[in-house]
């Protein structure tokens, strides 16, 4: 039987009740080979540290920690090493310390990846909440050619709902880029592209996902905005994609990441 590692970050700004719903949402899975490991990038509140106490008994959690803040790329590395280094998981799931995974998610996955040996990466659809602009359906690209043309100028994955093939970090150099702090599920999307590895999404509702407005803040700003651009830029150079088209779009997303927040909700909730 498959066996799932899931690697999720705690950090100071993170609410307990998500963190502790978010646990939950894994112990809650009909799928149950797995282990989740938990990494506390740094000091956190008092009331995050009671809630994680309640797991350290669990024997399907691991809580790891550290006295500095490194983020969030960082934080994913250290554990995807511990994993590796343990030769006991055949995939590694991402989570989220804010939202909710569906009782189904693990099944749904671990069976698509057995049905399709030739992808490396699966995710799916989620269900937003927590805002009014939330979707009630976000919907991905599915298939792997759709995807490589998608992530020049959208992000090919609802980044918590990844699974990967724990053979795509085998080679060392396969990480969570940390020279692109903004950005850095991006960033790896397209080395893995760059790499040859395939991707596909499953049409199916697995995780509720968090969206308010510090969801938008954080894909805010001047160096959120040159920071995918420039990430999209290169790739596009790459992959010898000069499609005027193509290099529109990425500048739309550009402009998008500077509007004030009010426009935002508004483009947020309307056109994706």
């Amino acid at each position: 039987m498959d066996k799932i590692a899931v690697i999720m970050s705690v950090y100071n700004g993170d609410l307990p009740q998500n963190v502790e719903l978010a646990i939950d949402s894994i112990l809650n899975q009909r799928y149950k080979n797995y282990k989740l490991f938990i990494m506390i990038d740094g000091p956190v509140a008092q009331n995050i540290l009671m809630i994680l106490r309640k797991y350290e008994q669990e024997p399907a959690i691991e809580i790891y920690s550290r006295d500095i803040n490194k983020g969030l790329a960082t934080s994913l590395n250290e554990l995807i090493d511990i994993i590796k280094s343990k030769n006991d998981f055949n995939f590694i799931a991402r989570m989220d310390s804010d939202d909710e995974s569906l009782p189904d998610r693990f099944c749904e996955q671990i069976n698509y990846m057995q049905k399709a040996p030739d992808i490396d990466v699966v995710g799916s659809f989620c269900h937003e909440f927590g805002a009014e602009f939330a979707l009630d359906i976000k919907r991905v690209p599915l298939e792997h050619e759709e995807l490589k043309k998608y992530t020049l100028y959208k992000c090919p994955f609802i980044h918590p709902t990844v699974m990967f093939r724990i053979s795509v970090f085998n080679d060392a150099q396969i990480r969570y880029p940390t020279n692109t702090k903004l950005s850095e599920d991006l960033a790896l999307w397209f080395l893995l592209l760059s790499r040859g590895y395939k991707f596909a999404n499953i049409d199916k509702v697995l995780l509720n996902y968090r969206i308010d407005d510090a969801t938008l803040s954080r894909r805010s700003g001047v160096k959120k905005a040159f920071s995918e651009m420039n990430i999209r830029f290169l790739y596009s150079l790459k992959m010898k994609n000069f499609s005027v088209f193509i290099y529109t779009l990425i500048l739309i997303r550009g402009v998008l990441a500077l509007c004030p927040l009010k426009l935002k909700k508004i483009v947020y909730k309307k056109f994706r």
